[in-house]
């Protein structure tokens, strides 16, 4: 019974916390999606 209890305090917590703020994407990383490639291929070949 106290885990239950405990289970919905925390969600109560969760849905009276107020939401994060967003922040736009001012610069998306460059990625180099070939070498991720090779890469992945490399591991999964081994």
């Amino acid at each position: 019974m106290a885990t239950y209890h405990c289970c919905v305090l925390i969600w109560l917590v969760y849905l009276l916390a107020p939401d994060t703020a967003r922040r736009a994407v001012k610069h998306v990383p460059d990625n180099n999606l070939e070498q991720w490639n090779t890469e992945m291929q490399r591991l999964l070949l081994r």
